[in-house]
């Protein structure tokens, strides 16, 4: 009932309801957002066990639910398989599948989501949901132009202008490596929710590294693109990456994708092994 008032209340803020009219309304929505999620549960669940056999021959992608024979190659080099409906890349189905499993999709209360850099795929499903007042964010205020998509405000994440204990939920995909990590750790920290909050980290990371590897001399494009990777990286993260969020104060639980899905999953989604790290204050 807590959670019909609340909806009914931000409601009223637009439309000039009655209480008892807005919580037949946030009823009505409830039901729709829950037939949503059964309806794409079920489509889910036919395409998986119809196609996972057949993973090798066929790729589906659990976000747009297109089903191919093969996903684009993308990147520089072109290391990644994008989807060629919605350009999802691995790492986008696998939190994709994450959230949905545990139900982010189908909230029916209300929340904050704190979205970095955000993409289109999760842009699209956030900014139309009736109950989450969402916050898609980038440092450059061109990032959404070419993208379809329309940014809350521009924010620097490494001095991030809300206030403490704001947001329930944080996504934050492979952007760490670019910034100042401790300092925008510690942002993120401060505007999570200290009850119930969980942000959604993502990076790249390199098992054959113990040690995360960053350097102030590889100061360039060209040597931090020789020992990171990439020209725009500042680290190349290792196995200690959960060790750096728990320095700042976070509790952390590692999401391995090799364990949370099976190798027939992994191969129909095309999923690479890759980690999301589940960071809570």
């Amino acid at each position: 009932m807590k959670g019909l008032i609340k909806v009914s209340k931000s409601f009223r803020r637009f439309f000039p309801l009655s209480a008892n009219q807005a919580t037949k309304l946030n009823q009505s929505l409830i039901r729709k957002i829950e037939a949503i999620d059964v309806k794409i549960e079920n489509k889910l669940e036919t395409l998986s066990t119809n196609n996972v056999k057949n993973a090798v021959n066929i790729k589906l992608c659990p976000v747009c639910m297109t089903s191919v024979k093969a996903f684009n190659l993308y990147g520089i080099p072109p290391s990644h398989k994008k989807c060629p409906t919605c350009k999802s890349i691995s790492r986008h189905r696998f939190l994709y599948l994450y959230l949905y499993k545990n139900k982010v999709f189908s909230k029916t209360t209300q929340i904050k989501i704190l979205h970095f850099s955000p993409e289109k795929a999760f842009y699209d499903i956030f900014i139309n949901h009736p109950c989450i007042d969402y916050y898609p964010v980038e440092f450059n205020p061109e990032f959404g132009s070419h993208r379809n998509i329309k940014l809350r405000d521009v924010v620097d994440i490494t001095n991030i202008q809300y206030s403490d204990d704001t947001f329930d939920i944080i996504i934050c995909n492979h952007v760490l490596e670019h910034v100042n990590d401790f300092v925008a750790m510690n942002e993120l920290l401060r505007v999570l929710k200290k009850d119930g909050g969980q942000a959604f980290i993502m990076v790249p990371t390199f098992e054959n590294l113990e040690r995360t590897l960053e350097n102030p001399e590889y100061n360039t494009p060209e040597l931090r693109a020789e020992f990171y990777g990439q020209h725009d990286h500042v680290r190349k993260y290792g196995r200690d990456f959960s060790e750096r969020l728990l320095e700042v104060g976070f509790a952390v639980k590692e999401i391995r994708a090799d364990k949370y899905l099976s190798k027939e999953e992994r191969t129909l989604y095309h999923i690479n092994k890759q980690s999301i790290y589940i960071a809570t204050a």
